[in-house]
């Protein structure tokens, strides 16, 4: 009985695996294909930005608001501000430095030692949620053991199991002064807070910059356009190759326009018809896509390891195929008679497959009025300032997170560095599994046992973990560990071991290319050479 209900869940969980997968291939996958059909079908054509068609505008009553303030108001209101938006950011950002200080003197200065977490305190607040510290017990220099209690502490579950192995930095002269040698577990909070005190007073004070500017220059009307809960979608003009001029509205909108004023030239595909349809070429489509793709196909390279055939799940895949199977042939019966018989007739011809017969965009025969109303050169002047400033301050804060992003990417890369320079490979077993509870499912993490070169056995919890198990119990593993500090070994995953490290990479690079992207936008609006058509 055991053994069937074993082979039951084996089964669903590699099921689970194989259908998670399939999502991700088949999202990725979908936009892939989307992206290359255009590419490989499509005609290239040049085009141009002829307008802009803005929706949810505000009312002019709306736009019209002013507000008169006294003197003496403004000059309390000012200390207010100041405080608020100066004094209470510097506050949070202060509580983050000190506790980043704490971890990187202790971890520089202070002594090393094998930890165990003997068990969780929990705390509950008012509103009845519950945070756990870890409590750890360990041998200092002196040969004294000590039990401590983290300063640090986490909701909806601990950070870590009972039972864990985990080092520890301690200060030799106060060894209840100590952290926890777990980089993220020590710093997530810390770069938080840095991070949110100075977003804070850049972004409002970018603001207060700008709007002091415009308030000093005397040209200026005090009539300002509002511009809040706008959508722009750029009209592109072109010609058909029958040589007619026509026009195609972007089936996508965006807050902003300044990549889109009217007078900018920009690359088209079409696809022939009656009206041709048309999408202006990118590779965005393709980036996305492989965000979904790559996940999607590590997924399922690890569903297929772990796929073993048996009856039972041989059974559940026929089940969910038939019920697949089912429920599209029952959304084959809603669909007309008549319609299927031409739709069959096309499919044997072969002109359901011609480009002009599929439906992958809205063609130029756009009804104007669903995406609002076409903006006048004087509507698109009143918004170029705020459109500037926005785009300024996004660009500071992609410069705020890639530099974030940076940071966790330097460390997370030093410790591969010193792992895959000392480290000793070691083969070890899956003895087991942890589980730990989040707010909507459960993640296991694999327990590995292994023999260090001092011939100890030592066992340490997989740091990877996932809502289906990734090893099996029994299943041989690589190990690479420090001499100094075999508890905190890991699994060697080989290339995989730097997907975090390559990630975080990944990310400051794209942030940082559209922080500049963005200055670069600012700058040349400034100057003139994206107006042409205004």
């Amino acid at each position: 009985m055991f053994d069937l209900i074993f082979s039951a869940l084996s089964a669903w969980n590699a099921l689970g695996l194989f259908l998670m997968a399939f999502v991700f291939l088949a999202i990725g996958g979908g936009i892939v294909g989307y992206s290359l059909f255009w590419r490989l079908k499509a005609k290239k054509i040049r085009g141009r930005i002829c307008g802009l068609m803005m929706g949810d505008a505000p009312t002019e009553a709306e736009d019209s608001v002013q507000t008169n303030v006294s003197a003496e108001g403004s000059k309390v209101g000012g200390f207010i501000v100041i405080f608020f938006f100066v004094m209470f950011p510097l506050i949070f950002s202060g509580i983050g430095a000190w506790q980043a200080y704490g971890y990187f003197s202790l971890t520089t200065s202070g002594r090393y030692a094998d930890a165990v977490v003997v068990r969780n305190e929990s705390s509950h607040d008012s509103d009845s949620g519950t945070s756990y510290k870890a409590v750890l017990s360990f041998t200092d220099h002196s040969g004294q053991e000590r039990e401590v209690t983290d300063t640090i502490s986490y909701g909806s579950s601990p950070s870590f199991d009972t039972g864990t192995r985990i080092g520890v930095y301690y200060d030799p002269n106060n060894p209840v002064r100590f952290v926890i040698d777990d980089f993220w577990h020590n710093m997530a909070i810390a770069i938080i807070f840095i991070a949110f005190g100075f977003m804070f007073i850049l972004f409002f004070g970018l603001i207060f910059y700008f709007g002091n500017r415009e308030k000093a220059a005397p040209e200026r009307t005090k009539k300002k356009k509002g511009s809040g809960g706008e959508f722009y979608y750029p009209i592109y003009e072109y010609k058909s190759l029958q040589g007619e001029r026509m026009e195609h509205i972007e089936d996508v909108g965006g807050t902003t326009f300044l990549h889109c004023l009217p007078g900018r030239e920009v690359t088209l595909l079409m696809l022939p018809g009656d009206p041709p349809k048309v999408k202006k070429a990118s590779v965005l489509g393709l980036i996305f896509g492989l965000f979904f793709l790559l996940p999607g196909l590590f997924i399922a390279n690890v569903a297929v390891s772990q796929f073993e055939i048996s009856f039972l799940s041989v059974l559940f895949v026929l089940g969910i195929i038939g019920y697949g199977v089912f429920r599209v042939y029952q959304k084959y019966l809603l669909i007309p008679e008549e319609e299927r018989r031409k739709g069959w007739a096309m499919i044997r011809s072969g002109e359901a497959f011609k480009p002009e017969n599929i439906s992958y965009t809205s063609s130029s025969k756009i009804i104007s009025g669903s995406k609002g109303r076409r903006m006048t050169p004087e509507e698109i002047r009143a918004r170029i300032g705020s459109q500037k400033r926005m785009t300024v301050i996004g660009a500071f804060v992609m410069i705020l997170i890639a530099g974030g992003l940076g940071v966790g990417a330097y460390y997370a890369q030093k410790s591969m560095i010193e792992y895959s320079s000392r480290g000793i490979k070691a083969e070890g077993k899956v003895t087991g599994f942890e589980s730990k509870d989040s707010d909507d499912s459960i993640v296991y993490h694999a327990i590995v046992e292994f023999t260090d070169q001092s011939g100890n056995s030592v066992k340490f919890q997989d740091s990877v973990g996932s809502s289906h198990p990734s090893f099996k119990r029994g299943d041989a593993v690589s190990v690479l560990y420090l001499p100094e500090k075999p508890s905190a070994a890991m699994v060697d995953r080989g290339i995989f071991n730097w997907v975090l490290s390559g990630g975080l990479i990944l990310g400051a690079m794209l942030f940082l290319w559209g922080a500049l992207a963005s200055l670069r936008l600012a700058a040349s609006v400034r100057s003139g050479a994206e107006r042409t058509a205004l």
